[in-house]
């Protein structure tokens, strides 16, 4: 039950009050401290003080003061006046009814307005934070904006630069080399300000719209400028009115049958594009025209003069009449058409022999179109399943579905596995043996001396480093007998454990066996000596190390040292002594008491 502390020290001014409250021997550490505008309490137990105030205070801006004797507030008063006395009720008066009831209410109401006060604080600080959260967000965003500007207005600034220097660069070469560019292509500046070449589904379409719009004749440009699109062709005067059977315009006439040569293309792509969507019904036209042909009678050289054959290596062969040339639109009787043509013939089929043409004149290779649109649809299914997998997940199934499956096994044919006969669950390495016989060793010393145990033991009590720590905990508490026992136990689980040894022999100075000190001294340390000859020995040439020298061994060396000195001066054996001790400052030079302690070996000798 709580001791009530009802002495207390008080001063006061208009706008303070200070409170002055003893301790009474407690520990300052202890002490439990609660106040708001009505009520202080503080608690060291088994003390406790309570105190109601005269009127509100301000605890936000109030503070205590703990010292090893007393504690000291400074209350700020929220109304400035001077109280007269600290407590709204004397001892007398709070032993009525109606003022208990008043005290507890009041109290009541003042633990709300702070648990209020708290919550505010706590929201306030939250809308702190998330507006601290979202500033730093938003800078964050504003510099990354900037950054994606500034990389933008760069690559701008590239791309113009480059179209520049690449307008500049093929104006130039059509200037000096007026072949340069012997067919059109297109180019057209995307919203990034990058130029790109225009698809040829794009380009057959565009094409289309423009054939079925506008008159196809010599003079048409199916080209267009607009949009930001850049053309290019050899041909910049475009003829007009040709008439291809006049001798003296050959060169008219050349220029006549390569309009007419791209204009067929245009409508063999368009016509290709048509077979790809329907293969079964370019199989049954092809049967089709082939019976016409058998009933048509053969047509004279002149009558396909106008056709224009067109093979490309990644295109069909389409042969097509261009019923809208020049050629229909003037009269010409039979006789000096032939002639012309004849007259012309061998050039007009040296421009169309150009093309390696290895089809008929007047109807499809069906089966080379099949095949290059399965080629094509293979193509394009391999590379729709290579987007979705991925190159290397792509790799592997088609590696799988090419990789040949081995023939089955024999029905009654047995596998037989045989393993290295091991005793421990590893691998067998040269490099493990000695860890491995180590461990076996270590493992038969346990289950040896697991015999020697008693049989109410633990499984604890079987640990080399449980023991070890209760050997310690022993030692701490002076009982040198119960540490001697276990740290005896300890060694008998792992005979060179250097930290048993040292407390041992620490046991048995306490205790005033010199003889067993010594020997548990010389025993660590020539271990440890060897641990570090071991590690000086690697480190100079190069060889594996198998346990490191660390500036623990080196300040457990100089342990054992300055204990086994002091067991040889207890034993009288001062030069000794004084060479464990001399060996000792090596290790910390400028340890004063080591520096003592020779001196008074010194001393000693000298006497």
């Amino acid at each position: 039950m709580p001791i009530l502390i009802k002495e207390y020290e008080f001063q006061e001014d208009e706008e303070h009050l200070f409170l002055t409250i003893k301790l009474n021997g407690q520990n300052p550490k202890n002490v439990d401290i609660y106040c708001n505008d009505s009520y202080l309490k503080i608690n060291f137990s088994p003390f406790f003080f309570e105190l109601d105030f005269f009127d509100k205070v301000d605890e936000d801006t109030s503070s205590a003061n703990i010292s090893q004797k007393d504690i000291k507030f400074s209350i700020k008063k929220e109304t400035s006046k001077l109280w007269g006395r600290a407590s709204l009720f004397t001892d007398e008066e709070k032993s009525t009814p109606e003022n208990k009831e008043l005290i507890k209410k009041r109290r009541a109401e003042a633990f709300d307005r702070s648990l209020e006060k708290i919550k505010e604080k706590q929201k306030q600080k939250r809308i702190f934070i998330n507006n601290q959260k979202r500033e730093m967000v938003q800078k964050q965003m504003d510099v990354e904006k900037a950054e994606r500007e500034k990389i933008k207005e760069i690559k701008n600034k590239a791309a113009e630069e480059a179209k520049k220097d690449l307008y500049s660069w093929i104006n130039n070469e059509k200037q000096e080399n007026p072949k340069f560019i012997n067919f059109r292509k297109r180019y057209q500046d995307n919203d990034e300000g990058r130029i790109r070449e225009i698809d040829s589904d794009e380009e057959e379409e565009e094409e289309e719209e423009k054939i079925e719009d506008d008159e196809i004749d010599a003079n048409i440009d199916i080209w267009d400028d607009q949009d930001n699109v850049i053309e290019y062709n050899d041909n910049e005067e475009l003829e007009s009115s040709l008439d291809p059977w006049e001798k003296e315009n050959k060169d008219e006439l050349n220029d006549f049958i390569k309009q007419n040569q791209k204009l067929d293309t245009l409508a063999k792509r368009r016509r290709n594009k048509k077979n790809q969507k329907n293969i079964s019904s370019l199989k049954q036209n092809n049967h089709e025209k082939e019976v016409l042909r058998e009933e048509k009678p053969e047509e004279k050289d002149w009558e396909r003069l106008t056709e224009a054959q067109i093979t490309e290596e990644n295109d069909p062969v389409v042969t097509e009449e261009n019923d809208n040339t020049t050629l229909q639109s003037q009269p010409i009787t039979e006789t000096p058409k032939e002639a012309n043509i004849n007259q012309y013939k061998g050039k007009v089929l040296e421009d169309i022999s150009d093309f390696n043409s290895d089809e008929d004149e007047d109807e499809f290779d069906m089966e080379a179109i099949q095949a290059k649109v399965r080629k094509e649809l293979q193509r394009k299914t391999e590379k729709e399943l290579e987007e979705k997998l991925g190159k290397r997940y792509y790799r592997m199934s088609k590696a799988s579905t090419e990789r040949k499956l081995p023939p089955p096994r024999a029905i009654n044919q047995h596998i037989n596995i045989t393993f290295t006969p091991r005793d421990r669950p590893t691998a067998a390495r040269e490099s493990e043996d000695e860890k491995y016989r180590n461990h076996m060793k270590r493992q038969r010393a346990i289950k040896a001396s697991l015999d020697k145990l008693h049989d109410s033991k633990g499984i604890q009590e079987e640990s080399a480093v449980y023991l070890k720590e209760k050997g310690n905990v022993f030692y701490k508490h002076e009982d040198y007998e119960g540490a001697i026992n276990a740290y005896t136990s300890a060694l008998e689980l792992e005979p060179e454990n250097i930290g048993c040894l040292s407390n041992r022999s620490a046991c048995y100075l306490k205790m005033k066996k010199f003889e067993e000190c010594l020997k548990d001294c010389d025993k660590a340390i020539t271990t440890l000596k060897t641990i570090k000859d071991e590690f000086e020995h690697g480190a100079c040439n190069a060889e594996p190390i198998r346990i490191p020298f660390t500036r623990t061994h080196e300040l457990a060396l100089m342990k054992l040292l300055i204990r086994r000195g002091a067991t040889q001066v207890a034993n009288k054996k001062y030069q000794e002594a004084l060479n464990d001790y001399t060996e000792a400052l090596e290790f910390d030079k400028h340890n004063e008491t080591i520096i003592h302690d020779i001196e008074q070996i010194k001393k000693a000798i000298n006497f």
